[in-house]
């Protein structure tokens, strides 16, 4: 019985994971029925004889099933299929150029002390490292739970995680695990909003008043920061009301914009001297543009993602604006690299 079990091709178990696995079970049901009816071998011609007439009679909808590539990539190993342009773009898109995006350089160039930055660089790895296992982990085993097709689920995946929690835990811990996002969805959402309205007052409104040697007043300041939180926050909630289907998107569209934007004038502008502020301006106004570009007419290099166009891009309006533009005084550099200078 073993040695047979081992004959039977693998195209036959995953008729037990496809979508029309009720119609394939249905047609084994009726050979089935049909052998012991006859208690005798069933010739090809037969079997097909039995489904036809069993068939004409029953409607059935077949729906189109994932290609064998699509359901190896659900893998965790992807059985070896995984593109290595998706492993390279994955590792620049939310790995390596992640350094450049401007809430994590706030935060890592305003740490306290050395021995605090290498606590956060620890901690900081452990956590997100956590976060993002558990959270790629619950996508690929919620194929295992909710098996139907992504209309039954909303159509769109941005369900599928909330789905699966609902599906598979008690109603309080299922809660408990649905209100922690949301939570900190809402604090990141509110505060991000009053650091747009600051930088819009305090950061373009005020700096203008300074050059034209206008003083304006706390009691101005604070309507003018109070009107732009509300109109920024209605925005974003008529946004809300009919939310993109793949916020995910939208996400790693933002990732790769501000990335492509700030890469090389955070590394540069740390490491290289001679970096001046006509290259920062090039490569932030051609890297987001290159960026942009591409996104929306979907060309790919080499099948990688857009963020390689889009760095590569930056860098190189990067070098042509820094040749163009005058270096910094020497006072200024003192500050930022002493080391390059003896005295």
């Amino acid at each position: 019985m073993a040695n047979l079990f081992l004959e039977i091709p693998d195209s036959f178990w995953g008729l037990f994971r496809s979508r029309n696995r009720q119609v394939y079970i249905d047609a084994l049901l009726q050979i089935n029925e049909e052998y012991q009816y006859s208690n005798y071998y069933l010739s090809r011609e037969i079997c097909i004889q039995t489904l036809s007439d069993y068939f004409a009679k029953t409607r059935v909808v077949m729906v189109q099933d994932e290609l064998e590539d699509e359901l190896d990539m659900l893998e965790p190993l992807s059985r070896g299929k995984m593109p290595i342009s998706l492993y390279i773009s994955q590792w620049l898109l939310v790995g390596v150029c992640t350094l450049a995006l401007p809430q994590s350089v706030v935060r890592g160039i305003s740490y306290k002390n050395t021995k605090a930055l290498h606590n956060a660089m620890i901690i900081g790895t452990v956590v997100i490292g956590a976060m993002t296992l558990i959270a790629t982990w619950i996508g690929v085993l919620s194929k295992g739970v909710l098996t139907d097709t992504l209309q039954a689920y909303g159509g769109s995946v941005d369900n599928i995680t909330p789905l699966t929690i609902i599906g598979t835990m008690d109603p309080f811990w299922a809660g408990i695990t649905i209100i922690g996002p949301i939570a900190a969805t809402i604090s990141t959402v509110s505060s991000l909003l009053l650091a747009s309205s600051s930088a819009i007052i305090k950061d373009v409104y005020m700096h203008e008043c300074s050059k034209r040697h206008k003083t304006v007043s706390n009691n101005t300041i604070r309507l003018f920061s109070m009107g732009a939180t509300v109109i920024l926050g209605l925005g974003v909630y008529f946004i809300a009301i009919a939310p993109p289907s793949v916020i995910w998107k939208i996400n790693m569209f933002a990732f790769g914009g501000l990335e492509t934007a700030f890469f090389w004038v955070l590394i540069f502008g740390l490491f290289w001297k001679k970096a001046n502020r006509t290259g920062a301006v090039f490569a932030m106004a051609g890297g987001a543009l290159a960026y942009c570009t591409t996104m929306a007419l979907q060309i790919k290099f080499f099948d990688l993602h857009q963020i390689v166009i889009g760095i590569g891009a930056s860098l190189i309006f990067f070098l042509i604006g820094n040749s163009l533009g005058k270096e910094h005084d020497e006072h200024i550099l003192r500050i930022f690299f002493p080391e390059k200078y003896s005295d």
